[in-house]
């Protein structure tokens, strides 16, 4: 088994701040019939958001969402909200797998993501299957912010976000 790189992030993404408006903070747009007509197929997304600054008790969640258009897609992982603090660090570990790739299939799910707080803080584990996708078109995964309270000091961006195709030998 081997992988193939997607995509990379190379520097910081754009900062979600001062809004309690979920923004994306990093985003993959998985080929139209990338898993058309074909089972077993996976894909490896890893990486981690920092909160550069944060005001006074304000929480942050995080979500993984997996669908056609932004901010649309089904949340497939959401982190409890907690109060980050400055340089908490935000994990998520993404596993997408064809159960049925034909144009309507389903696909099955395992996001790890640990709450934005210190680091160390165990990560939540998630499990969803998610049907009806067409897989014709273009899916969109995405990892998403959104700030309890609306404040200057509330700053979080992607730092790292690798996607990968996972290659079977067989």
């Amino acid at each position: 088994m081997g992988i193939r790189v997607l995509s990379q992030r190379l520097a910081a993404g754009t900062t979600h701040t001062n809004s309690t408006d979920e923004a994306v903070l990093d985003s993959y747009t998985i080929p139209a019939n990338f898993f058309n007509g074909t089972n077993g197929k996976s894909l490896h997304a890893r990486g981690y958001a920092l909160v550069a600054d944060s005001n006074s008790t304000d929480t942050v969640v995080l979500r993984v969402r997996l669908g056609a258009t932004t901010l649309t897609g089904t949340a497939i992982a959401t982190t409890t909200a907690v109060d980050a603090a400055d340089s908490d660090v935000c994990v998520y570990d993404i596993w997408l797998t064809v159960r049925d790739g034909d144009s309507s299939g389903t696909a099955t799910t395992s996001v790890l993501m640990n709450d934005c707080d210190a680091v160390g803080t165990p990560a939540d584990a998630f499990a969803v299957a998610v049907a009806s996708l067409d897989f014709t078109a273009a899916l969109l995964l995405e990892i998403t912010a959104d700030w309890s309270v609306a404040h200057a000091d509330n700053q979080i961006a992607a730092q790292q976000f690798v996607v990968m195709e996972v290659v079977s030998d067989l």
